[in-house]
């Protein structure tokens, strides 16, 4: 069990580094071909920090619940992720609400922007299909 804790902490910690790369390859508040508001990207920003710090106290106790090996340290330091685990499901729930009400205001102006870009809406005439349309006359 305590071997199992130990590689299961290394796994997560592995795990939040590749999350935190992956955040930096994201579009930033501030950046000017940003499509997305400022307010929106800081927010979203923000909340994945938590996430990741809230991982890594996770594994962190994971770490400490297999070098100390069973008892009841170990059931504490279990019971502790669990409880670290709730509030991330509940802060990823979290942001998912918040992407979507912000898409859903922010996509009328994403699809003005994109009809004004290209000048006409593509395919209107066909109904949004690339299929020439044939007269069978």
């Amino acid at each position: 069990m305590s071997a199992a804790s130990i590689i299961l902490a290394i796994a997560l910690f592995a795990f939040v580094i590749w999350l935190e790369v992956n955040e930096r390859n994201e579009p930033k508040a501030g950046d000017e071909d940003s499509t997305f508001d400022d307010s929106y990207l800081r927010a979203r920003h923000r909340g994945r920090r938590i996430v990741n710090l809230l991982l890594t106290i996770a594994a962190g106790f994971i770490l400490v619940a297999g070098l100390l090996g069973p008892g009841p340290t170990w059931i504490a330091m279990w019971l502790a992720v669990c409880g670290l685990l709730v509030v991330v499901l509940v802060l990823g729930m979290h942001d998912m609400v918040r992407t979507n009400r912000y898409l859903a205001k922010k996509l009328p102006e994403i699809r003005e922007k994109t009809i004004d870009r290209f000048g006409t809406r593509s395919n209107e005439s066909t109904g949004g299909s690339n299929v020439p349309q044939v007269n069978e006359d």
